[in-house]
This record gives structure tokens, C-alpha cells and sequence, in this order.
């Protein structure tokens, strides 16, 4: 049997510090994606939880944004305009990052021609990239932005979750039920 050559595309490559920025940019991504799903679950409120759970769990972040969009929009579910607006705005700011987290999430990261100092994301997906993939350069310093950004998107979409569950509260007993 041949022997293979090694890979440039091993993660075992990156930085201590690289690995445990991704860790947490993947961790707090899973945080928003949560707080998403709670925040339509929330707005369902005549359908069961687990009826609920059963329809988001596995929902990517486009159809999360998607139904988001549809709560902001309507007073069927939420009278509170102001709510909404933050709905809506949460929903814009997810489908705006939907494609930086996808790209960094599943990446391939690894380093330029067996050049371990080069650390970086590879890109397959964008149809360009496909025959001839690119790649970005990364680091600690930039995988910790962006786990800080998806830190702060989780603390939106955590103060938003917590506010309409208080509106819902709220809503429920002046309903007598």
C-alpha cells in the first residue's frame, strides 16, 4: 500500500490559543442558534413545547432568521411593535452572519504548503472556490473577534428572549389564564 502524504489541511496544526478560539466561536454560535429557537418557540406559545422543539430542532440558521422575519412582520403573534422591531432586527443581523459562521463552523483549517506557521481557513464552498479552493489567513486574534461577536449576538438574542418571555408572562395574565 502507498504511503499518503501528509496533510496541509490538518487542525491539529492550529495554535493552542487558535483551537480554543474556535472552540468558543462554535460554542457561542450554538448559544445564539438556542436563543433563536427559544425566541419562536416563545412567540408559538398555543403549540406545545414539544411540538415546538420538534419543528426547530435541526433548523439551520437561514430558516431560524426566515421565521424570525415572519414573527417581526405580523401582529399575530406579538402586539408590542417595539418588540418586533427587535425580532426583526435580530433576525437581519443572524442572516447577515449566517455565511461568516457557516464558513468558519465547517471549515477546513490547516496551513499553506506544509508552511505550519501559515495557519488557515480553506474555502470549498462559494462555487468559485470549488476547483481551486482559496483560503484566509487566521489567528487567536481573529478567531477571538469573532467568538466575541458571537458572544455579543448571543447577549441580544438572550436580553430579547428574556424580555418577550416577560411580554408573554405579562400578556397571559391579563388574559386571566
Amino acid at each position: 500500500m502507498p504511503i499518503l502524504r501528509p496533510m496541509t489541511f490538518a487542525p491539529d496544526s492550529l495554535s493552542k490559543g487558535e483551537r480554543e478560539q474556535l472552540g468558543r466561536l462554535v460554542a457561542w454560535w450554538g448559544y445564539v442558534e438556542y436563543q433563536a429557537m427559544v425566541i419562536v418557540r416563545v412567540c408559538c406559545e398555543k403549540m406545545t413545547k414539544e411540538d415546538m422543539w420538534l419543528i426547530l430542532v435541526g433548523a439551520e440558521v437561514n430558516a431560524l432568521s426566515s421565521m424570525l422575519r415572519t414573527i417581526a412582520f405580523s401582529d399575530h403573534w406579538i402586539q408590542d411593535k417595539t418588540l418586533r422591531d427587535r425580532i426583526g432586527a435580530f433576525a437581519g443581523t443572524l442572516q447577515n452572519n449566517a455565511e461568516k459562521r457557516n464558513n468558519h463552523i465547517h471549515a477546513v483549517y490547516g496551513h499553506v504548503n506544509n508552511n505550519v506557521k501559515k495557519r488557515v481557513r480553506h474555502s470549498f464552498k462559494p462555487k468559485g472556490h470549488r476547483a481551486t479552493p482559496s483560503f484566509e489567513l487566521v489567528s487567536a486574534a481573529s478567531l477571538k473577534r469573532m467568538a466575541n461577536e458571537a458572544q455579543a449576538l448571543w447577549q441580544t438574542a438572550q436580553n430579547l428572549s428574556d424580555d418577550l418571555k416577560a411580554y408573554m408572562a405579562k400578556r397571559k395574565a391579563s388574559r386571566g389564564k
